[in-house]
């Protein structure tokens, strides 16, 4: 099935419907997300193409990237890579798109650990359903998209819950 027919948002499934979800999903579907919300290791899948991959921990985000933050970045944040280094992304300026998240706070000059995928299990304040970088907040989501001219337009994941984003960025556009 081709990624145009299945959604790119999370799908929350039980054990046994993970069979079901696996025939639905072909080889170009990799990268789709399930959480399990039951049995005996709940907690978030990603489809590789072929199976679904549980993640120890169940926050299904990789080995992070170090990178020097160029300012102060706090747990949570979203995060644009930039020639200076790690900076806390905005839909207010042009080049800051979302690029990773950090889960734990950097100084200015310090080493951050960037994850360019996964589970943000920082956040705070998340309404659930789809979210978008926020053009007044830097480093943080909103759950309605921006819509004034000179923003940036990023779909940025989805908010599972208030305390959890699966961290999936998009495109960005220029309104």
């Amino acid at each position: 099935m081709s990624r145009d027919r299945f959604p790119r948002v999370p799908v929350r499934v039980t054990e046994a419907q993970l069979p079901g979800v696996a025939a639905l999903l072909g080889a170009d579907d990799g990268g789709a997300w399930v959480e399990v919300t039951d049995g005996p290791s709940p907690g978030w899948r990603r489809w590789t193409g072929t199976a679904f991959v549980a993640v120890a921990g169940g926050t299904s985000a990789p080995a992070p990237t170090l990178i020097t933050a160029a300012e102060a970045l706090s747990a949570g944040d979203l995060v644009a890579v930039l020639p200076e280094g790690a900076r806390r992304a905005s839909a207010a300026q042009l080049g800051r798109e979302a690029a990773g998240f950090v889960l734990q706070a950097a100084a200015s000059g310090a080493q951050a650990a960037v994850f360019f995928q996964g589970v943000n299990t920082a956040v705070t304040g998340q309404t659930p359903g789809p979210a978008f970088l926020d053009p007044y907040a830097p480093g943080r989501t909103t759950s309605t998209p921006p819509t004034a001219a000179g923003h940036l337009l990023q779909p940025v994941g989805w908010a599972s819950s208030a305390t959890s984003l699966v961290f999936q960025p998009g495109r960005s556009t220029m309104l």
